[in-house]
């Protein structure tokens, strides 16, 4: 019998440094896979970092030129303020010298007073046409800029808010290189208080009062209503007003006033132990004596049918309920 050795041929070795070859190569492709992804992650983390330190970076801008806007219009606001109590100061110098040398004249028409001429130096006829003169030129002058600087005033502080957020906007987009305009979120980096520095023109009212020669005055308000005041008497007056209704005020008494009005008279009498006592001829009664704390109380015989049907009575400064009651008797 022959025996046969078997020797590892050619192809036996190939096949054994093949697979070592191949598990070198797919431990390879993970190490590269793994380097891959933490470069990919240190880059997006860093590109992170850069992002929010730009945003902050932008956000401390925004604020700065926002704070900055803002106490621009303060400071523009404040200065026209001042210009607009130099006028009036100006103004009220020519009223209070024309009033001044006006007085002086007076007394100087009736009773010269040559040592008060020789102190100022010109007669008071010469200084009160002068401080007139000029009085006339310049007061309306000075009360035309003052209304043209407070119009001036209100739009910039009208515009004051939209002023500091379009200046927020301006900064964020020069800083971190973006259109506000195409919505990119990256421009909300800041918070602003969008407060009115104007207040609204429905809560602001204007009163003129002006003097009617020597007869009374007249008050007028800025939403066309208007009253006149006018002395009728040594102690009587006359009030109309823009409803159309005139009333008259005489005083019979230092305690005792009559009011007349088209629908009759009313009587205010200061009575002993009764307080001010207040009477109409359509039977309206009050009394009005010191209260509690300094106060008043008001009572009264007027009454009035309540929302639940019973009677009322203003007493104490309001309505109170007089029960179920359904008749009522005066005396």
């Amino acid at each position: 019998m022959r025996l046969r050795t078997c020797d590892p041929g050619p192809t036996d070795t190939i096949l054994g440094v093949g697979s070592r070859s191949g598990q070198a190569l797919v431990f390879g492709a993970l190490t590269l896979f793994v380097l891959t992804a933490f470069c990919v992650m240190c880059f997006n983390v860093g590109w992170i970092s850069v992002r929010r330190m730009q945003i902050q970076h932008a956000a401390d801008h925004a604020a700065y030129a926002g704070a900055l806007a803002q106490a621009n219009v303060v400071s523009e606001v404040a200065w026209l303020n001042e210009g607009m109590a130099y006028c009036y100061y100006a103004a009220m110098r020519y009223a209070v010298d024309d009033v001044v040398h006006g007085t002086l004249n007076e007394f100087a028409l009736h009773q010269p007073v040559p040592a008060t001429v020789a102190v100022i130096g010109e007669d008071a006829q010469t200084l009160y046409a002068q401080s007139y003169a000029g009085g006339s030129e310049w007061i309306p002058r000075l009360k035309h800029w003052m209304e043209k600087l407070s119009n001036i005033e209100f739009g910039m502080a009208a515009v004051a808010p939209a002023l500091v957020r379009k200046e927020i906007f301006r900064v964020v987009h020069e800083t971190l290189g973006v259109d506000p305009s195409t919505g990119d979120p990256s421009v909300q980096v800041a918070i602003f208080p969008d407060i009115p520095y104007a207040p609204d023109p429905g809560g602001n009212y204007t009163l003129t009062i002006t003097r009617q020669g020597n007869s009374g005055w007249r008050l007028e308000g800025s939403d066309g209503f208007w009253i006149e005041i006018l002395i009728t008497g040594p102690d009587s007056y006359s009030v109309t007003s823009s409803t159309g209704t005139t009333f008259t005020v005489d005083r019979l008494s230092d305690d005792h006033y009559r009011v007349t009005t088209p629908d009759g008279t009313i009587d205010l009498q200061n009575l002993d132990g009764l307080g001010w006592v207040v009477t109409s001829s359509g039977g309206a009664n009050f009394t009005i004596t010191p209260g509690a704390n300094g106060g008043w109380s008001i009572n009264g015989q007027e009454y009035r049918r309540g929302p639940d049907g019973t009677l009322e009575q203003f007493n104490g400064g309001a309505w109170q309920s007089m029960g179920s009651s359904d008749t009522l008797t005066i005396d």
